[in-house]
């Protein structure tokens, strides 16, 4: 799902409300920290955010300036992202010498700093010296969902702008306003996504995802019946849908990139954007394996939440998978409460090993050797 305006972010009418405002008196903060939980539109927001601030008409979505903005091409809107697993002190100071310049055609510098939390010491004391003498015109907007591992001396010298979880019944209900589709299927994704609205959009409008998913449950269903071989052959499959996909992203980027010199107003101009625009499509890449390698860990972990669900007498209203009940309560039966809560933390021990730079295929071919031993 695309957000371009302020229109288009629901469910954090407080945050938002407290932004505008921030806009239409242009009584700017040199500094924001969002904060809330992975999911609920936090970098989104920023960048609508960041249009607000140098758009003409306060962030109307669809001038030059907000889609520069929202595609992550405008020349003095910068994404500031963990190299690897985390932000260092050579990011910072790269922020250090490009803040101090005057911006390239908007008002504002704006500087989006992502998982602020991963800073290294050294970047997070650079930072702190940035925000005690801020450069003018430049805006920075720091996002985390993990407020304590933030220095505090950064967080006192930001706006802090909270965002919320949203109601699963709230966002089905909203849905159902916007779109004329089955409550069933709604209430489903609703569960599946978490209650994550953008993740709700996005399984609604793609069937990849709604396949990843089947693939997932149907392997975690049948994998206590695999020998090894096959067990190795069914992860592969898994790794090559994605890969599958990355192709079909990077074919489409290479399209986008063939079309920036059209609009580049000189080829210094267009220099500077080629460089933007592979750095931003990389991110994207990183971003979309790394969500897709989630996604499959999310679905595992749904199942396995259902069985323990399942084995431990709780209310139905309670699972996630509500259209695999019978499939679920027919396994639950072969799986212990303790074997499903081991499932688990083999699922969560995996996601936090993906966090590194591992091989991902091997990640995921021992886990699912451990779910087995389990099942």
């Amino acid at each position: 799902m695309i957000v371009a305006s302020w229109n288009d972010i629901f469910g954090q009418t407080e945050a938002v409300s407290k932004l505008k405002h921030f806009v239409s008196s242009g009584n700017l903060n040199h500094a924001y920290l969002f904060i809330g939980p992975q999911g609920v539109g936090k970098h989104t927001t920023a960048k609508v955010f960041a249009s607000a601030i140098n758009c003409e008409a306060k962030g109307c979505g669809k001038c030059s300036c907000c889609v520069k903005i929202i595609n992550e091409t405008h020349p003095d809107v910068f994404q500031v992202v963990p190299e690897g697993n985390f932000i260092t002190i050579e990011q910072v100071r790269e922020i250090q010498k490009e803040a101090n310049l005057k911006p390239f055609e908007a008002g504002f510098k704006v500087y989006l700093i992502d998982e602020v939390e991963k800073m290294t010491l050294a970047a997070a004391n650079a930072l702190l010296k940035i925000l005690e003498e801020p450069p003018v015109d430049v805006i920075f907007i720091l996002i985390t969902s993990n407020l304590d591992g933030v220095l505090p001396t950064i967080i006192s010298r930001c706006c802090q702008i909270y965002f919320r979880s949203i109601a699963t019944e709230v966002i089905i209900d909203e849905i159902m306003c916007r779109y004329k589709i089955d409550k069933d299927r709604v209430e489903l994704v609703a569960r599946v996504s978490g209650g994550i609205f953008g993740n709700v959009v996005e399984l609604l409008n793609s069937n990849r995802k709604l396949k990843r998913r089947e693939s997932v449950l149907y392997l975690a269903e049948k994998l206590k019946r695999l020998d090894a071989l096959e067990l190795v052959d069914e992860g592969s499959r898994l790794i090559s849908e994605v890969e599958d996909f990355l192709g079909e992203l990077k074919l489409k980027q290479e399209a986008e990139l063939a079309e920036v010199e059209e609009i580049a107003l000189s080829k210094a101009h267009g220099a500077r954007l080629k460089k933007r625009l592979v750095e931003k499509q990389k991110r994207d890449r990183g971003r979309e394996e790394f969500k897709a390698f989630e996604d499959i860990l999310d679905f595992f972990s749904s199942w396995y939440r259902d069985i323990l669900i399942i084995t431990g007498c709780f209310k139905n209203n309670f699972l996630t998978n509500i259209d695999c009940e019978e499939r679920l309560r027919n396994l639950s039966k072969e799986l212990s409460f303790q074997g499903a809560q081991r499932a688990l933390e083999i699922i969560q021990e995996t996601k936090r090993i993906l966090r590194f730079n591992v091989n991902k295929q091997l990640a995921l071919e021992v886990m699912l050797f451990k779910l087995q031993e389990v099942a």
